[in-house]
């Protein structure tokens, strides 16, 4: 299901030091040129508004940085358990 959400309400599965900087400045670019990017795929959480994400964090990690405040993304699941995340919010 497709929803619209804070990028700040997204909570990262990964180690922010697995992630490819290279990678998040392709996203970034792509993001200033107004291209496409598919949908992060995140899981809600049982406790609140905020999203685990599953498959996307690069592209979270651009949103971020470009100072985008709500993105699209594909809610794949519900009732995530965020209490064993490994990464952070994107801010």
């Amino acid at each position: 299901m497709a929803k619209t959400v804070n990028v700040s309400d997204c909570l990262g599965s990964r180690l922010k030091s697995e992630i490819s900087e290279s990678r998040v400045e392709h996203y970034q670019e792509r993001i200033r040129n107004g291209e496409y990017i598919k949908e992060p795929n995140v899981m809600e959480s049982s406790c609140g508004n905020y999203y685990l994400v599953s498959d996307g964090h690069h592209k979270l990690t651009a949103y971020a940085r470009e100072g985008v405040s709500t993105v699209d993304v594909e809610v794949v699941g519900s009732n995530a358990n965020i209490s064993n995340h490994t990464g952070g919010f994107y801010s």
